[in-house]
């Protein structure tokens, strides 16, 4: 392990020697083939690092892989025969329904570009090589597919969801789970997760799975802590598991696992049916059936529903439901949602939230005085004592805004995500430069969407980290650790990780933050960009530095795919990337930290035509904070000459 940490260091020496070139006017090219070499062998130890420090947060071990924590998950499971593990036996009706559905999907071939099924799969395991095979183009949808047939043959509650393609659960740290049965209408909250499933290629994929699955187990026990028992299964082509978890306290050293003993699964086998026979369902099947069969409270879901009601002044607070948990200054903090009871106009749909600094509370009131659609409307602040956090001195309290945003998905496609994005760029610039509010955390979980007159729009929210200043940009906060950050790590600007001491937050830095926070919903960040609170931030700003230099591969897979919607996501991130990572003819790279709201906008004009926006503001002169790095030109992109500053729309003003 030292010897592995030692290269890693002296390859940390040799990146951080060419980003000197760099800078001193050794432009990267791409034709560069040794330049190329040292950084993919970067990446790979980047990747590897990740991995290991994955698996050390998950408590189970201190190797570094899945596979590890899979060898360790092994040492305590319990294998017992099937129809033990607590789950509920299908009836007669519900076991017919399931085979005819399963015989269906075996033999139905659905049109290219339409759906997958379970014959396609099957048949391309028969032609292609596992090496050629991807899991997200070839066994997702087909798995999806199958699991919503069956839901629906048993007549399930549960909803299933595949955060993959939707862009679900903006972790980067935890990655995205394949597979969610979810509860309720949250479906981008782990407070409302019943089961989840992991999904593998390989003949081994089923250990990586197990791995992969303590990491999620950690997360959904941490955002429902009265959570005592937990399902999941694992699933290759090869063999199958469902899994369930005990825990008998907080500590991951509690926990027990019991799997059911399943024959192998044949979905590779080109001469025995994958799903079932003509009279019975494969015993994996059967088994997957019965999760569903299962209802959630069985499952050791418990619904998050606080019983108490507040008289507000516009009317009752009721139906009060956890959304998820969070941390703020080390202490626990909640989000809820709720309805808001009017006598005129019946229920409404708003949210609160618990542990809030009185600078946040101080924000809200001052946007209440200058109203728009896109940012939430304080309703009333709750000082009551069962709804206040004490912290030594200080008192977090309660907020009750409005309205309930929905969050922002890959499935969402690449008009409306380009409209959002166009309204968030607006607001962050009216918030900087007319009301003197600086967000300074614009990541996926906090920007979202709304639907006026059929249309969807952007909304930025939670401004627990925001500031009122005098005088914008503001200078960052100072220090060199990963603490004294402001905002989201993984979502922070370059610019701002480059220089902790003089860096200034400005509307590019926001506008990078909103590009990188499209990025990871369209398509997860890499590995290489989880690190531990503690890391230094100057090995931050390289990490990002190199990963931001060599995009274009994946974002152009994304761009050549034979599905639409995909090539205009790609086409999408590709154009934003380049305001802030432009390259000029001989391949060099270089950096922008000066990326107005009109060339933002311009390239969502470029993707949806039919954008809703009033007027694209001018650059402001205060965003010219630096020359792009690395000798890149700078990018004038359609600025309208005389446009008036873009003011985020008033209510009422639809």
């Amino acid at each position: 392990m030292q010897g592995w940490l030692d290269n890693l260091a002296s390859l940390r020496k040799k990146e951080v020697l060419l980003m000197q070139q760099q800078q001193s006017g050794k432009r990267l090219r791409e034709d560069d083939d040794r330049t190329a070499m040292l950084e993919k062998k970067v990446e790979d130890h980047d990747y590897e690092l990740a991995k290991l420090k994955r698996a050390r947060n998950a408590g189970t071990c201190t190797t570094r892989n899945e596979e590890d924590i899979a060898a360790d998950f092994e040492k305590r499971t319990t294998y017992v025969q099937h129809g033990h593990l607590g789950l509920q036996e299908l009836t007669p009706a519900q076991r017919e329904a399931v085979l005819r559905c399963c015989k269906n999907l075996m033999r139905q071939k659905i049109p290219r570009g339409r759906d997958h099924s379970f014959y396609e799969l099957i048949q391309t395991y028969k032609k292609r090589p596992a090496d050629k095979l991807k899991e997200p183009d070839h066994m997702q949808p087909a798995v999806i597919t199958l699991l919503k047939t069956i839901k629906d043959a048993v007549g399930s509650q549960h909803r299933v969801y595949d955060p993959h393609s939707r862009g679900l659960f903006p972790q980067p740290a935890q990655g995205r789970i394949d597979v969610t049965l979810m509860t309720g209408n949250n479906i981008n909250s782990y407070t409302y997760v019943v089961a989840f499933a992991e999904l593998k290629l390989s003949q081994s994929g089923l250990s990586a799975a197990f791995g992969q699955s303590v990491t999620r187990l950690q997360l959904l026990f941490e955002q429902q802590p009265d959570r005592s028992t937990a399902y999941f299964f694992a699933m290759t082509p090869y063999e199958a598991r469902v899994v369930r978890v005990q825990r008998h306290g907080h500590q991951k050293d509690s926990w027990h696992f019991t799997a059911d003993s399943l024959p192998p699964l044949s979905l590779s086998c080109t001469d025995s049916p994958a799903l079932c026979t003509p009279t019975e369902l494969a015993p994996a099947v059967l088994a997957i059936a019965q999760v569903f069969a299962t209802s959630s409270e069985q499952l050791g879901w418990r619904p998050p529903t606080d019983t108490q009601q507040e008289q507000l002044n516009e009317g009752l607070l009721h139906n009060i439901q956890l959304l998820c948990w969070g941390t703020r200054m080390g202490i626990a903090s909640r989000v809820f949602t709720a309805k808001l009871n009017k006598e005129d106009k019946g229920d409404e749909d708003v949210v609160v939230k618990q542990g809030c600094a009185t600078r946040e509370v101080e924000i809200m009131e001052f946007l209440n005085q200058h109203p728009s659609e896109h940012v939430p409307r304080l309703i009333q602040v709750l000082d009551k004592d069962s709804w206040v956090i004490k912290s030594g001195d200080q008192q977090l309290r309660s907020i009750v805004i409005k309205p309930l945003y929905e969050p922002l998905a890959a499935d969402d496609g690449a008009d409306v995500l380009a409209q959002v994005a166009a309204d968030l760029a607006c607001t962050i610039d009216w918030l900087c430069n007319q009301l003197m509010v600086i967000h300074r955390d614009v990541s996926p979980n906090n920007i979202g969407k709304y639907s006026v007159d059929g249309h969807d729009r952007g909304a930025l929210y939670d401004f627990s980290v925001a500031k009122r200043v005098s005088n914008f940009p503001e200078k960052h906060s100072e220090g060199g650790a990963a603490k004294n950050l402001t905002g989201t790590p993984c979502f922070v600007a370059l610019s701002l990780l480059s220089d902790v001491h003089n860096a200034q937050h400005t509307i590019s830095s926001h506008l990078e933050s909103l590009y990188l926070s499209l990025r990871h919903i369209i398509m997860p960040l890499p590995d290489v960009w989880v690190f531990e609170e503690n890391s230094s931030v100057s090995r931050w700003a390289n990490t990002r530095r190199g990963c931001m230099m060599r995009p274009q591969l994946q974002l152009n897979a994304l761009q050549n795919s034979s599905n639409p919607r995909e090539q205009q996501l790609g086409f999408f991130l590709n154009k934003l990337h380049s305001l802030f990572w432009p390259s000029d003819e001989q391949g060099a790279y270089g950096y922008r930290t000066n990326v107005s709201v009109a060339n933002f906008v311009e390239v969502c004009r470029a993707v949806n035509p039919r954008l809703l926006i009033d007027s694209i503001p001018l650059q402001n002169p205060t965003e010219q904070v630096g020359p792009a790095i690395a000798g890149a030109a700078g990018v004038a992109v359609g600025a309208v000459a005389g446009a008036a500053a873009s003011v985020p729309r008033g209510r009422g003003s639809r």
